[in-house]
């Protein structure tokens, strides 16, 4: 529309967490292995993340071990090892939102008050 522009907000915490979550998610997504209907009788995971936090010039290492395991004691079936790296690269914070499915600031000019509201926008298909 023509009273609506986009405001290129810096990515707030729960914006971050949100895109390092979906990043993650998609690509647990990837083997298969974790589907809704799957179920397991144990797992455990070893998490590693390295961030770097850039604020106007100014950079926060905020680096994290996680490490998790859960017994349900059902005696099991073999193990699959699942072993993936995930990297997210820098992003206009807006694009950020965008490919990771969150709603991006747009100002909007409604009987001469201007007012921010969030939008979702669908993500660009990935060319063949």
């Amino acid at each position: 529309m023509d009273n609506e522009k986009l405001q290129p907000q810096p990515l707030s915490g729960r914006e971050v967490k949100n895109a390092l979550l979906y990043a993650v998610e998609h690509e647990l997504n990837k083997s298969g292995h974790l589907h809704d209907d799957n179920a397991y009788t144990s797992f455990k995971a070893e998490i590693s993340i390295k961030l770097t936090l850039s604020d106007f010039g100014r950079e926060v290492k905020d680096n994290h071990e996680v490490m998790e395991s859960v017994e349900t004691g059902i005696e099991g079936t073999p193990a699959y090892v699942e072993e993936s790296n995930v990297i997210v690269q820098p992003a206009p914070p807006n694009q950020v939102r965008v490919d990771t499915q969150q709603p991006v600031p747009v100002t909007t000019v409604v009987d001469g008050k201007a007012t921010t509201r969030h939008v979702k926008y669908a993500a660009r298909k990935a060319k063949p």
